[in-house]
């Protein structure tokens, strides 16, 4: 069955993609101690994944930063399922500007002062929720056995604490994916 120029175009947008940020990506893996097999199978399962969700980069305005992040969480997330805690060291690149990254550093200042401030506005108990989840790393069924919650409950406080950060920032600028990438951030 042939392909749609659709299709085709989005495959080339891939692989161009795949091309310009494997070197990138493949020195992050490295500065943070990952084995070059694993880091091979990370870069391609973080854009495996973007293929599956179909993710239209019209829409990113800054892809580097998505895919980065994105491979960050892919590594962040082995090391967990190794039983592992890996710092992943920003590795710089000398093909931004200065003053790029002196503006993105302020951007990623103020927007960790405005997260901080709505993780602080949430209930407690939304609070310890997301603490527990996303800067811990715990399971539902370890979060129950630690505060003693029904999973239905932990379910409601992280959706219901999520929410209402979203709509906290809603009048914010957000890339994709920030509020969960930069959530641990404001949690310390």
């Amino acid at each position: 069955m042939p392909r749609s120029s659709n299709t085709t175009d989005s495959n080339e947008q891939y692989v161009a993609l795949y091309r310009q940020h494997y070197p990138y990506l493949f020195k992050t893996g490295q500065n943070a101690g990952f084995a070059p097999d694993i880091i091979k199978d990370l870069i391609n399962q973080t854009f495996l994944a973007f293929i599956e969700k179909h993710i239209d980069w019209s829409q990113i305005d800054q892809p580097k930063f998505y895919i980065a992040s994105s491979f960050k969480n892919k590594l962040t997330d082995y090391a967990r399922s190794k039983g592992k805690t890996y710092t992943i060291p920003d590795t710089e690149t000398t093909d931004d500007s200065i003053e790029e990254k002196i503006i993105l550093t302020e951007e990623a200042e103020q927007l960790k002062a405005q997260m901080q401030q709505a993780y602080l506005a949430l209930p407690p108990r939304c609070r310890l929720v997301i603490r527990l989840k996303y800067y811990e790393g715990l399971t539902h069924d370890q979060i129950a056995a630690q505060t003693g919650l029904s999973h239905r409950s932990i379910y409601n406080n992280l959706s219901e604490g999520l929410k209402a950060m979203r709509l906290l920032l809603a009048d914010k600028p957000q890339r994709p994916g920030q509020l969960l990438s930069l959530l641990a951030l404001c949690i310390v």
